[in-house]
């Protein structure tokens, strides 16, 4: 029986250990460390004053599952230990507190081309933090060496020690000693809550996303395909990044899911998580090709919306299946059968105008997708009736962006 994962609460020094062990690693899917000085200060601040930093998000593997990142990133690279955590969520934060207690040196960025890519303030390539022991605050600034603690040393006991014993030999006080074991007590005693997604199947790990991302977890749909198809000759978001720059050379603008979904077409599946989870077993080769077929395939997807429909932007086609369908169509039309190009016209009109894919999820989107194949096969057209009556549309409110809307546009400009 598979339960709901439940929080869990656990001291910060027993988390970064765990980092040190190699039971916590970062997946190779994971945004590159982007935090600032002054975002590091500020979570710093907000744990010696008490504040919440938010919760952890964990994903627990018992075999190698996902790519670890061990090149750009601010962890040790030190060998796995299972049962081990995936960071899904709260990398940033967990990041920053290793490099300032364990890692400062890790901060450096590993060439310019990397930290040019992944937008490091070079600053921080020479920074180290301190506890000004005479206001309390965090900085990067060394004011001396008597009232500046470095933090990289505050779990580290002995360097700890030999710091104490140069307070008391320069000045004699014991206030910076209380303010020392009371900053040590603070992290040490500092408890942060975390979630540890277990038993659980990729499938049903982007699934779990798919529902609590509007809650603030920032990974997505793609996120997960780039872990799953991610390998040393192979980055799905640099492959993203590829297309869009092609799309935006000719003026046009597609989400990066409908990209993702579009590439899983082209392969031979269906736009749905379950179908796509298959990606992960291709070869890097199979996927590069599918990248430089959507570029042409888009091209005449592009052609097909302008010549026929007067649309000119991806906001003005109600559906993503609407889009993806076409994509299909293309795929299999080489001869360009104008009976089936009117077929193709009356079904886009019938869904825009009658609001056809209005909550329908992706697995409708796939039955639309073998209704087009085998019209192709079969000049079969899709039956999509619709009977539009102009009091429906009197009292509706028109808003940019709505299918409806996006629907009336099109026709006005046909």
């Amino acid at each position: 029986m598979i339960t709901a994962p439940k929080p869990e609460i656990e001291f910060l020094p027993q988390i970064l250990r765990r980092i040190i062990n190699g039971e916590i690693k970062i997946p190779a899917f994971q945004r590159a460390f982007v935090w600032q000085e002054k975002e590091i200060l500020e979570l710093l601040q907000s744990i010696y004053s008490g504040f919440p930093i938010g919760s952890l998000l964990f994903w627990q593997v018992n075999t190698s599952t996902l790519t670890i990142n061990n090149t750009n990133n601010l962890f040790p690279e030190v060998p796995e230990r299972y049962p081990l955590l995936y960071v899904l969520d709260g990398m940033q934060r967990l990041s920053a507190l290793f490099a300032v207690f364990y890692n400062p040196d890790a901060i450096l960025p590993i060439n310019e081309e990397l930290a040019s890519r992944r937008r490091v303030n070079r600053r921080l390539s020479t920074l180290r933090f301190f506890f000004n022991l005479e206001d309390e605050t965090f900085t990067t600034d060394k004011k001396s060496e008597i009232t500046s603690l470095p933090l990289s040393i505050l779990f580290h006991h002995r360097d700890l020690f030999d710091f104490q014993n140069k307070i008391l030999e320069n000045s004699g006080t014991l206030e910076y000693i209380d303010k020392i074991i009371k900053l040590q007590s603070v992290f040490q005693e500092y408890m942060i809550p975390y979630i540890i997604i277990r038993d659980r199947e990729v499938q049903d790990v982007v699934s779990i996303f798919e529902r609590i991302n509007s809650t603030g977890v920032h990974l997505s749909k793609v996120d997960f395909m780039r872990a799953l198809t991610w390998s040393e000759d192979f980055d799905l978001n640099q492959k993203i990044d590829e297309i869009k720059e092609y799309i935006t050379e000719r003026r046009f603008y597609i989400p990066d899911e409908t990209i993702v979904k579009s590439l899983s077409i082209i392969l031979g599946l269906q736009p749905t998580s379950d179908s796509m989870m298959r990606m992960q077993n291709m070869a890097s080769d199979d996927l590069k090709l599918a990248v430089e077929e959507f570029k042409s395939h888009f091209d005449k997807v592009k052609s097909f919306i302008e010549d026929h429909f007067n649309i000119f932007s991806y906001d003005y086609i109600p559906y993503e299946g609407q889009f993806l369908a076409l994509l299909k169509y293309v795929m299999l039309d080489d001869q360009q059968n104008p009976e089936i190009i009117r077929h193709m016209e009356r079904w886009f009109w019938s869904i825009s105008l009658g609001e056809g894919l209005r909550g329908k999820p992706d697995s409708y989107v796939a039955r639309i997708l073998h209704d087009i194949q085998r019209m192709i096969e079969h000049n079969v057209p899709i039956q999509h009736p619709v009977r539009i009556d102009p009091s429906d549309l009197y009292n509706r409110l028109f808003i940019k962006g709505k299918a409806l809307s996006c629907g009336i546009a099109a026709m006005y400009a046909k």
